[in-house]
């Protein structure tokens, strides 16, 4: 009996903890960012599936409406990163011109 119990309190929906889904949301970044950088196929691997169960933490925010704010904030940052780097690109693209241009003694 105690282990029905203690079975059906695991199923009662808790409400989302703010903070703990933003902690989650990190770890989903920082995870992110070791399968990136991972020297081998395991440690990729192994990032890899800490990034599923980070996300999977997050299930609960399946309402696209509450994650609108987030949406919108890093669409923003996505697009002005891309057109810093396209500036960067350009600067280097033009003083390589420069270099290749200038006469050398």
């Amino acid at each position: 009996m105690a282990l029905i119990l203690a079975a059906g309190a695991g199923t009662a929906t808790a409400a989302p903890d703010p903070a703990a889904e933003h902690r989650d949301i990190r770890c989903v970044a920082v995870t992110a960012i070791a399968a990136q950088q991972a020297k081998t196929p395991e440690m990729r691997l192994g990032a890899a599936a800490g990034v599923g169960y980070f996300m999977g933490r997050l299930k609960g925010l399946k309402d696209l409406e509450e994650l609108k704010p987030d949406i919108v904030r890093c669409a923003a940052e996505l697009k002005a990163f891309g057109l810093e780097a396209q500036a960067a690109g350009e600067a280097l693209k033009s003083l390589g011109a420069q270099a290749t241009a200038a006469p050398t003694n």
